[in-house]
Order: C-alpha cells, then sequence, then structure tokens
C-alpha cells in the first residue's frame, strides 16, 4: 500500500512517499532500490507508482528507455511514448489485465511539469497538487487544507503524516525529493 504525492511550487515539482510494503498481512518499512515507490530515471525525469511492487520493478528495469525529448515532458509524450511501452512491457510480463489497464497509477515529474496517469490509462497535467495510493484521500483532504505560506516540503510531510494517521497501508520514514535538486531525503514521522 502507498502514497505518493505531488506538489508544483514555484518552477519546482517536489514528491514524498512513505515507505511501507507488505506482501499479505505482513509489512515493512524499507528505503531500499527495489522498493522504492518513486525512481530518479535518465533526464531527472521522476516517476512514482503505487500499486503492485512487481510493476514497478518491470519498469525500473527499462529505466533507460524514458527518453524526454527536446519538447520536454507534455501530456503528447506521454500518450504516444510513454504509455505504449509501459504498455507492452506489461503486456510481455502478462501484468495488464484482460481490458488492458493496470492497477497501478503514476504521478511522472520533470522540471516544472507534473502529470498523473490514472484509471485506463487516463494522463492528466496537475497545476498544483496531487495524490495516488491508498492514502491519497487523506492526503487529498490534508493538502487542502495545508497554509499556503509553508514550503513544499512541509506540505508534503503534512499530507504524509495525515495518510499516515488513517490508512493502515501508509507508514513512515518518508522520502522527499524535488525535481530541481534530484536528491532524496529521508524523513521520520
Amino acid at each position: 500500500m502507498t502514497v505518493i504525492i505531488g506538489i508544483v511550487r514555484n518552477g519546482t515539482v517536489y514528491m514524498g512517499t512513505d515507505t511501507q510494503t507488505s506482501v499479505g498481512v505482513q509489512k515493512s518499512n524499507n528505503s531500499r532500490k527495489e522498493t522504492k515507490k518513486i525512481h530518479k530515471l535518465r533526464d531527472g525525469l521522476l516517476i512514482g507508482s503505487s500499486g503492485l511492487v512487481r510493476v514497478s520493478q518491470l519498469l525500473w528495469q527499462h529505466e533507460d528507455e524514458f527518453m524526454i525529448g527536446e519538447e520536454g515532458l507534455t501530456k503528447d509524450l506521454i500518450v504516444r511514448d510513454i504509455i505504449p511501452k509501459m504498455k507492452k512491457w506489461l503486456g510481455e510480463n502478462k501484468l495488464l489485465e484482460e481490458n488492458g489497464t493496470v492497477n497501478n497509477s503514476f504521478l511522472l515529474a520533470w522540471k516544472d511539469k507534473l502529470y498523473a496517469i490514472v484509471d485506463r490509462w487516463k494522463t492528466i497535467r496537475i497545476t498544483d497538487r496531487y495524490a495516488i495510493g491508498c492514502g491519497c484521500d487523506f492526503a487529498t483532504a490534508k493538502l487542502l487544507d495545508v497554509d499556503e505560506s509553508k514550503s513544499a516540503e512541509e506540505t508534503l510531510l503534512e499530507g504524509l503524516r495525515c495518510s499516515t494517521r488513517y490508512s493502515s497501508g501508509v507508514d513512515a520514514p518518508f522520502l522527499l525529493i524535488d525535481s530541481k535538486d534530484l536528491t532524496f531525503t529521508e524523513v521520520e514521522a
């Protein structure tokens, strides 16, 4: 279970996630590379994935094939290039549903652009804040209530902490990253 939050502020995208993973009823917390919910790919592309860990791991195996190009991260690039590649890899590994969808949601960030790929591959440009995963409703409610004078990091942490309080599928420590510095920071609850 997961919550991943993205915030666009002052020309930068800030992302945060919890580190809890689960297999059946067993839960654990870690920030190991193979279970990270946000990955930093080539050209500074950040992709957060909520859902099956195997789907995320498969995408990370193909990280060299994610190309931004001269036009930058656009909805057209995602629909024309990224989603077809994802569908191909997932199909080859029998991870697509019969209707061609996957039970994962994704946040993609590059420089000042944030997009969500959700239900049936719908691609949405996000201009302020968005959350995916089992704790997304709690995070979104908190994000809408946060004082705008707070830093993006403080805002992310408030959303993550709210999700932790109300969703058993979300827990600290949290990982934060932004599209400018591209460095992960681990923060305890």
